[in-house]
C-alpha cells in the first residue's frame, strides 16, 4: 500500500541520513584529533572507541531487532514491550559494564591510559540507552527526528574536543566529552519519547513474558554482536598482540574510511526491516523476493565503491591526515574489496532475522567474525616469527576482514536464498565473481590508478547487464519502491 511504502521511505531517508551525519561528523573529528595527537594517543583513542562499541552488541542485547519485529510498527504493542524491552537492556548493560572493568584493569597496566578508557565504559552506558530510544522510533516506524539529534550531539562533541585540543587538551579531554555529549543525548531522547509516546521511565517485570524476550533476543544479540564485533576486532586485536598504539591508529584509520561507507547497507536493512517482517506474515513472495535484488545491489556498488578507494583512497587519506599515515591509506584500499561482501552479509542476517531465521543470522555472522579472528592469528602469529614487523600485524588484520567478508557473505546469502525462496546459489555468486575481476585489473594491470579505475568501472556496469545480474522483473520492482512503478506493501 502506498502509505506503508511511504513510511519506509521516510524512514531509510531519515536513517541514511543519521548515519551519513554522525558518520561524516566523526570523520571530521578523528582527523582534527589525528592532526593534533601523536599517532600513539590516536590509536588509544580509536582502541577505546573499538572496545566499548564491540561490547554494545552485548549490553544492547539485540533490542533493535526485537523491538522491530514485535512493534512493526503497531503503536498499541508498544508500552508494554518497550517496558520490558528496557528491564532487559538495564540488566545487560550493568553485566557487560562489571565484565570489561575487570578486563580493562587486568589489560592495562598505565593508570593515565586505564582512566582515559575508563570513560568510554561510561560512554557504553549512554550510547546504549540512546540507542535504545532510536531503536523505539523506528519500530514505530517514526525515525524520522534522528537525524537532527545525531547531528546535533556529534557535531557539539566534535566542536568542542577540536576546540579543547587547541587549548591544550589531550586524550583524557576527548575521552570525557565523548561519554559526556552521549550522555546528554541519552537525556534528551529519553525526554523526547516521554513525550511523544508518553512512555515512563519503568521496568516490566511479567516473568513469562521477560524469559521470552531473554529467549528471542539471545539470537538477535548473537547477529548483532558478531556483526558489529566484526568491524572492530582487528583494532582490538592490534592492541592486544603488540605493543605500538601507532599500529593500532594506522589500521584503525582504515577501518573509519571502511565503515563510514557502510552507511547505505546498514541504514537500508534497519529501514525493511519492520515490513520485512510484515511482508513475512502476510507470505508477500515478491516483496520477499525484492530483498534479493537488495543483496545483488550491496555486491555490485560494493565493488564500484572498492575501485574507487583503490584509485584515489591513499592519496586521500595521506592529504586528510598527513603523510604520517600513508599506512592507512595502502590498508584502506585493500579493504574496500570487502565493502560489497560486508554490506551483502549484513543486511542479509538482518534479513534473516526478520524472516524468523535467527540461528541461521547468527550462524553467518559468527562465520564472519570466526574467519577473520582465526586468519588474523595466524598471520599475527607469523609475523611475529618474522620479526614482528608493523606491517605484518597491520596486513594479518586487514586479510582477516577480507576472508570474513567474503566467507561470511556466503554463509548469510546462502541461507536468505532458501527463506526468500530464490533458486540455486548463482544469483549472488554471479555479482561476487564479478567484482573480483576489477580487483584483478586494479592490482595486476600496469596502467595508473585512474586509468585502472575508470577500465574496473565500465567494464564491471557492462559485465553486470551482459550477465543479466537483474532481471526485468527486478528492475521493474525497483523502479516501483521509486515511485515509478506499480506500488509494493514491503
Amino acid at each position: 500500500m502506498p502509505n506503508k511504502r511511504l513510511s519506509i521511505a521516510r524512514n531509510f531517508s531519515a536513517l541514511l541520513s543519521t548515519q551519513i551525519a554522525g558518520r561524516g561528523v566523526r570523520f571530521i573529528y578523528l582527523i582534527a584529533i589525528a592532526r593534533i595527537l601523536e599517532p600513539g594517543e590516536v590509536g588509544l583513542y580509536t582502541y577505546g572507541i573499538a572496545f566499548y562499541l564491540t561490547l554494545l552488541g552485548l549490553s544492547f542485547f539485540g533490542q533493535d531487532s526485537l523491538l522491530s519485529t514485535r512493534i512493526g510498527g503497531h503503536r498499541y504493542k508498544f508500552p508494554v514491550t518497550a517496558a520490558h524491552s528496557f528491564t532487559v537492556i538495564l540488566a545487560a548493560t550493568g553485566i557487560t559494564v562489571i565484565f570489561a572493568f575487570v578486563f580493562l584493569n587486568l589489560t592495562e597496566t598505565d593508570t593515565a591510559v586505564l582512566g582515559a578508557l575508563s570513560f568510554f565504559l561510561l560512554a557504553l552506558i549512554a550510547r546504549g540507552f540512546a540507542l535504545w530510544v532510536r531503536s523505539c522510533f523506528i519500530a514505530l516506524e517514526q525515525a524520522t527526528w534522528i537525524p537532527r539529534y545525531e547531528l546535533t550531539f556529534r557535531g557539539l562533541e566534535a566542536v568542542t574536543g577540536t576546540a579543547a585540543l587547541f587549548m591544550g587538551g589531550g586524550l583524557l579531554t576527548v575521552c570525557f566529552l565523548h561519554f559526556f555529549f552521549w550522555g546528554l543525548e541519552a537525556a534528551a531522547s529519553f525526554r523526547l519519547l516521554a513525550k511523544r509516546q508518553g512512555f515512563r521511565l519503568r521496568l516490566g517485570t511479567n516473568r513469562r513474558l521477560l524469559k521470552g524476550f531473554l529467549s528471542i533476543s539471545a539470537l538477535f544479540t548473537a547477529n548483532a554482536w558478531f556483526l558489529a564485533a566484526f568491524s572492530q576486532v582487528g583494532i582490538v586485536g592490534l592492541r592486544l598482540v603488540q605493543p605500538d598504539a601507532a599500529v593500532v591508529a594506522y589500521f584503525a584509520i582504515a577501518m573509519q574510511f571502511f565503515t563510514t561507507l557502510m552507511i547505505f547497507p546498514i541504514s537500508l536493512s534497519q529501514a525493511i526491516v519492520p515490513g520485512l517482517s510484515r511482508a513475512h506474515r502476510n507470505r508477500t513472495e515478491a516483496d520477499l523476493q525484492t530483498v534479493a535484488t537488495a543483496m545483488k545491489a550491496a555486491l555490485i556498488i560494493g565493488g564500484m565503491v572498492a575501485v574507487a578507494a583503490n584509485a584515489v583512497g591513499p592519496w586521500v587519506i595521506a592529504l586528510l591526515f598527513g603523510e604520517r599515515y600513508l599506512a592507512a591509506g595502502e590498508t584502506f584500499a585493500w579493504l574496500g574489496w570487502a565493502i560489497g561482501p560486508y554490506g551483502a552479509a549484513f543486511m542479509a542476517a538482518q534479513a534473516l532475522n526478520a524472516l524468523d531465521a535467527r540461528g541461521r543470522g547468527a550462524a553467518a555472522a559468527l562465520v564472519m567474525v570466526g574467519v577473520h579472528v582465526a586468519v588474523m592469528a595466524v598471520l599475527v602469529a607469523l609475523a611475529g616469527r618474522a620479526g614482528g614487523w608493523a606491517g605484518g600485524y597491520i596486513d594479518a588484520a586487514t586479510a582477516g576482514v577480507l576472508a570474513g567478508s567474503v566467507l561470511g557473505a556466503a554463509a548469510a546469502l546462502a541461507a536468505l536464498g532458501s527463506r526468500v525462496k530464490v533458486a540455486g546459489h548463482g544469483w549472488w555468486i554471479r555479482p561476487m565473481v564479478l567484482t573480483a575481476i576489477p580487483a584483478g585489473i586494479m592490482h595486476l594491470a600496469p596502467l595508473p590508478p585512474l586509468a585502472a579505475g575508470a577500465l574496473s568501472l565500465v567494464l564491471l556496469a557492462a559485465l553486470t547487464w551482459m550477465t543479466g545480474v537483474f532481471s526485468r522483473a527486478e528492475l521493474e520492482r525497483i523502479a516501483g519502491r521509486l515511485g515509478i512503478g506499480r506500488p509494493h506493501s514491503l
